[in-house]
């Protein structure tokens, strides 16, 4: 629901923002109405952050950076405009009363769904006196879990009966339907429905605005005549994708900017013990590959990351692709590994913090433990395991954005191979061509229908709101390429996603760019309305097809990686199904006519 105009007017005209962002920076006046400090953006030695106390905007010269007291609050806490709002307006003493216009958000019933659900599962493990609630409070304290941490991070304990939430949602006002969409109830094949974690310990998953938008459940008693699996994760939902979010993040983001690092484990439970022994920095992937978003989310809070890795882990391959996103988003990666027959969490429950700490010491960086795995592994021991090994490393190689740094690093791997470094600066050059020509149509810009799609699209987003969850649960602002209006579908879609509603005034307010506010002033003076009987046809056509032309781009990529001797087999075919998918729903629905924009 949107926040009133003159509510946002009110609370940055009662706001100082040299007060806010000296909270964060250390500012000297230089003359007139001019301060003066390190940018917290980036790094640098000399201040080139300017922050004017007259016009009330900041400005890096360095890096670029700038804006109102809005943009640097939800730049530095990595927040979203709806939140800075509310921050700001709690401090000025100010009530954020959000519209209530009628077109109230469907994703805000989902939120409402799952935070009654995280308070429900919560409530049961402090209050309840159920026999397997009292399992569940045994087995956290054998796992060294107690009533502070288990707040911190709202664990709870979701009953043994089919219906135990459904019972209760009719007190948060909550429908079947609801819960259903949220992930947290299923409709069986008579009709009625039923909880989707049950007897299970309730793992909440927080966004990055610090709401519950999913959970993980841990099976609490295994049945001997049935078999479950340990843990079951919320599907994806419109307020929740795997591969967009990271456990803990609300919880560690503070302790990442305080660190400059974060440390990276694989399991609920591995993260609480490593806050528990107070490596407060630890975050938790959700299940899936590391994904170009989360590395993206990762580096709002830190600039360096640390893997911290068991035995078997450090030989997955899929592990390294991982990392290797993690270096191609600008993150300093470095890896560690643990102890034979250690996880994080048996480590940091028997060493503590000091014993986790030791082992974080010997973490080193990916290009120089790639290396010493493939040693390890005996690959180098043969031309065609050297081969493969020495690919692996240029992949990494392409992948690290800073220059020198990449040709520290062809040194070190030309040394340490015993490989020709001018070859390997060759074939370097020839990986990063062939990389690049798969993508040489972003350069040129989108073509001539790309660009229609992707204007018909912001149209119906910002004039039909009511089909936003049919647009963004196909199409990511990931899947477009470069566009001049690409910064308003990533606007229009972090609302969506936080279940807010966003204004034309608050896009033009939140848009930078005065290219892109100019080009999007110019596309809604075009069109003032869209047709409502086309406006459904366009959401799921459009969307489909631009779908489809990022994966035909992810294709070209795999084969190109195929090319270099990767083994990427599983991904191709999953990328081939996904498009045989999205190509019959197109088929099927005959949806091929789009308006214009």
């Amino acid at each position: 629901m949107p926040i009133p105009e003159e509510t946002i007017r009110r609370i940055r005209e009662s706001t100082d923002i040299v007060e806010i962002v000296s909270e964060y920076v250390s500012l000297q006046k230089r003359g007139g109405a001019n301060f003066f400090g390190l940018c917290p953006f980036h790094e640098e030695k000399t201040p080139s952050f300017s922050v004017h106390s007259v016009r009330q905007t900041f400005h890096c010269f360095g890096c670029g950076e700038g804006g109102n007291v809005y943009t640097f609050l939800m730049k530095i806490e990595g927040i979203e405009f709806p939140d800075a709002v509310r921050r700001l307006g709690q401090r000025a003493g100010i009530q954020v009363d959000e519209e209530r216009d009628g077109r109230r958000s469907e994703n805000e019933e989902l939120y409402r769904a799952c935070d009654f659900a995280a308070r429900y599962y919560r409530w049961r493990l402090t209050d309840g006196k159920e026999p397997d609630v009292e399992y569940a409070r045994q087995y956290l304290e054998n796992r060294g879990i107690g009533p502070e941490l288990a707040e911190k991070f709202m664990i709870g304990v979701a009953s043994e009966e089919w219906d135990g939430l459904l019972k209760f949602a009719p007190k948060g006002k909550l429908r079947p339907e609801a819960l259903d969409k949220a992930g947290l109830a299923r409709k069986g094949e008579r009709g009625t429905y039923y909880d989707w974690f049950r007897g299970r310990l309730m793992f909440p998953i927080f966004n990055a605005s610090g709401r519950a938008v999913a959970f993980g459940g841990r099976i609490l008693r295994e049945d001997p005549e049935r078999s479950q699996p340990k843990y079951i994760n919320s599907p994806d939902t419109p307020i929740f994708q795997k591969g967009r979010l990271l456990y803990g993040l609300p919880q560690a983001r503070d302790a990442m900017r305080q660190e400059g690092a974060a440390i990276l484990v694989e399991g609920y439970t591995d993260l609480i013990a490593m806050h528990s022994a107070g490596l407060t920095n630890t975050i938790a992937g959700l299940g899936t590959a590391l994904t170009h978003e989360q590395a993206t989310l990762i580096l709002r809070f830190a600039k360096s990351a640390i893997l911290l890795y068991d035995a078997d882990l450090a030989g997955d391959m899929a592990a390294f692709r991982g990392a290797d996103v993690l270096i191609g988003a600008g993150l300093e990666v470095h890896v560690a590994l643990l102890p034979a027959g250690e996880d994080p969490d048996t480590l940091a429950r028997k060493n503590g913090e000091e014993g986790v700490r030791q082992v974080l010491g010997t973490a080193q960086p990916l290009v120089d433990f790639k290396i010493n795995h493939f040693r390890r592994q005996g690959r180098l021991n043969t031309p065609q395991g050297k081969s493969e090994a020495t690919r692996s490393l240029l992949e990494t190689l392409r992948r690290i954005q800073d220059p020198i740094t990449r040709q520290f690093a062809l040194h070190e791997v030309s040394e340490k191979l015993v490989v020709d470094e001018r070859m390997l600066g060759r074939e370097l050059e020839k990986s990063s061509r062939t990389s690049s020509s798969v993508r040489s149509t972003s350069s040129t810009g989108p073509s001539k229908q790309q660009d229609e799609l992707i204007r018909s699209l912001l149209l119906v987003l910002i004039r039909n709101p009511e089909y936003q969850s049919t647009i963004f649960g196909t199409l990511h602002t990931s899947d477009l390429e470069e566009h001049p209006l690409r910064r308003v579908f990533e606007l229009l879609e972090a609302a969506h996603i936080e279940g807010e509603a966003i204004t034309e005034t608050e896009l033009f307010n939140q848009l930078q760019d005065r290219d892109t506010a100019a080009s999007l002033s110019a596309m809604l003076n075009r069109h003032t309305t869209v047709d409502f009987d086309k406006a459904e046809e366009v959401a799921r056509s459009a969307s489909i097809k631009l779908k489809l032309m990022a994966l035909e781009r992810d294709l070209e990529n795999l084969k190109g990686l195929q090319k270099q001797g990767q083994s990427v087999i599983s991904d191709v075919a999953r990328v081939q199904q996904e498009i045989m998918k999205l190509e019959d729903e197109l088929t099927d629905n005959r949806l091929n006519n789009i308006p214009p924009a």
